[in-house]
């Protein structure tokens, strides 16, 4: 599990009053998965004339799932409380991660959620887990 150190997590919002239609929901505290697998056939040609080496070629690619930790403030519940009833009603979420420097990256994607742990709150804080299903190719572009 790694550290989300200044990385934030953001939920595509039509609504939203910010420019790019993002709203942050909270900083991310830890992330695990993002791990991206590609299938593979076997292509091997048989005969008395070929190798002993079996030969593949790629397949479909899956972006895998991600597993994080969001740390949002308490004025951000009712933020909070859609993604879980998004997750609740089976709904694909757009979503994006902001890495900080020097990655200065950000990722969008699309997601189903996958798990939703109970949120726990302290002082001003609002800390939840979510895993989910990254639906398709996940978009990385430079944060400008």
């Amino acid at each position: 599990m790694t550290l989300g150190l200044k990385t934030g997590f953001y939920v595509y919002d039509e609504a939203s009053t910010e420019t790019d239609k993002y709203d942050l929901i909270g900083g991310v505290m830890e992330m695990s998965g993002l791990d991206m697998t590609i299938d593979t056939s076997e292509n091997t040609q048989y005969g008395p004339d070929e190798d002993d080496w079996r030969t593949f070629e790629a397949g479909m690619k899956d972006a895998g799932e991600l597993s994080v930790t969001i740390r949002a403030r308490t004025a951000n519940k009712a933020k909070v409380d859609a993604l879980r009833a998004s997750g609740l009603a089976g709904e694909t979420l757009k979503a994006r991660l902001k890495y900080p420097s020097p990655i200065s990256q950000k990722a969008d994607f699309d997601a189903v959620i996958s798990k939703i742990g109970m949120p726990t709150t302290k002082d001003a804080h609002i800390d939840i887990t979510f895993a989910m299903k990254i639906s398709g190719k996940p978009a990385m572009s430079s944060v400008v």
